[in-house]
C-alpha cells in the first residue's frame, strides 16, 4: 500500500510542478519554482550550540538537580543518535528539555546517516505554535522559510488574486508546503497521517519527500488507539523501506511495543523500537514533584471535618 503510494506522489507531485512551470513560464519556455533550502546539518547543529549557550546555559536558573537531568539527557540523545536509522522511542519527563533534546537527536542523526529532512509531528496547535517560535529562534541566521509549518494556523488556506500579488513570500511558502520541500518541517498528526494513507492527490503529494527524513512524533501517546496498529505498520515500512528514522518522543511513552505481532501481520519488521534515552529512570527519579502511597488494602478514606 505504501510503495504504491510513494509512487502516486512521485507521479503527482511531477505533474504538479511540471504545470506550474508551464504556467508560470515564459516565451522562453516553462519556468520552475526554486528549490526549497537544503539541510545544512553542520551549520543547524552550530546555531542549536549557540542558542544553547546564549539562551539556556547563560541564563539558566534552574536548581542543580534539574540542570544535571537536563544534562544527562542531552548526553543520553548524543550517543544514541549514532545509531543506524531505524526506529526510536525518546522517552523522557516533563522538565528535562525534550524538545530541544529532541532537534539535537535529529540533527545529530541526520549527520551520521545522511538524513536529508526533520519532520516534527505535533499533535496540539498550541504546542506545535510554541514548538516553532523556539525553532525560529535556533534557526534565525537562515534562509528563509528553513523552518516551515504546515497546519491549519499556518496561513496556508485558498489562495486569493490579492494575496498573490501583496504577499510573494507567503504564496512561496505556500507552494512549499504543498510537497515539503523544506529542510525543517513542523505539522500535526493529522497532516502526516493523511498523507500515510488518503488517495488524494494533494494529500499524498507531499509522501515521497518523506524518503530520507527522520520523523519525529512529539506526545507520540495522542495517536488515535484505533488506527494504531496500520499507523505503526506504515511507519515501520517508511523506516526499512526508504531510509527513514521514526522517533516517538513522550514523557509517558505508549505500550506501542506490545502491538509488535500485530504489526508483523503486516510488516516484516513488526514495531521494535530502541530506546534514545536508556537510563530514563534516573531523570524521572531526580525530577520527581510527588510521591505516590497506595492505602493498604483494609484502610479506608476517612474525611476529617472542617
Amino acid at each position: 500500500m505504501l510503495d504504491v503510494r510513494m509512487l502516486f506522489s512521485c507521479l503527482t507531485d511531477a505533474d504538479f510542478l511540471d504545470t506550474e512551470a508551464h504556467f508560470e513560464g515564459n516565451i522562453k519556455g516553462s519556468l520552475y519554482r526554486e528549490s526549497g533550502p537544503a539541510l545544512d546539518v553542520k551549520k543547524a547543529l552550530h546555531s542549536l550550540e549557540h542558542y544553547m549557550t546564549t539562551n539556556i546555559y547563560g541564563k539558566n536558573d534552574a536548581n542543580i538537580i534539574v540542570r544535571d537531568a537536563r544534562n544527562a539527557l542531552w548526553e543520553m540523545i548524543v550517543k544514541s543518535a549514532t545509531m543506524e536509522s531505524g526506529l526510536f522511542t525518546l522517552t523522557a519527563p516533563t522538565g528535562s528539555g525534550k524538545t530541544l533534546a529532541m532537534l539535537k537527536f535529529a540533527l545529530e542523526h541526520a549527520a551520521v546517516n545522511n538524513l536529508r529532512r526533520v519532520v516534527l509531528v505535533v499533535p496540539f496547535l498550541s504546542i506545535i505554535e510554541q514548538t516553532a517560535l523556539i525553532y525560529r529562534s535556533v534557526f534565525q541566521e537562515f534562509p528563509e522559510r528553513y523552518v516551515l509549518e504546515h497546519h491549519s494556523l499556518a496561513g496556508l488556506g485558498n489562495e486569493s488574486t490579492e494575496n498573490d500579488c501583496e504577499n510573494a513570500g507567503e504564496r512561496a511558502r505556500r507552494l512549499l508546503a504543498e510537497n515539503w520541500d523544506a529542510p525543517i518541517i513542523i505539522t500535526t498528526n493529522v497532516q502526516l497521517l493523511e498523507s500515510l494513507f488518503s488517495n488524494r492527490p494533494s494529500a499524498c503529494r507531499k509522501l515521497h519527500n518523506l524518503m530520507g527524513s527522520i520523523i519525529m512524533f512529539d506526545e507520540a501517546q495522542t495517536l488515535p488507539q484505533a488506527l494504531a496498529v496500520p499507523t505503526l505498520g506504515a511507519l515501520s515500512h517508511l523506516s526499512k523501506a526508504y531510509h527513514c528514522s521514526v522517533v516517538f518522543a513522550t514523557a509517558t511513552q505508549p505500550a506501542f511495543d506490545s502491538l509488535h505481532d500485530a504489526v508483523k501481520v503486516f510488516v516484516s519488521a513488526g514495531w521494535q523500537p530502541v530506546e534514545a534515552v536508556p537510563d530514563h529512570a534516573r531523570l524521572y527519579n531526580a525530577l520527581r514533584r510527588y510521591e505516590v502511597q497506595w492505602p493498604a488494602d483494609d484502610e479506608t478514606k476517612v474525611e476529617k471535618a472542617s
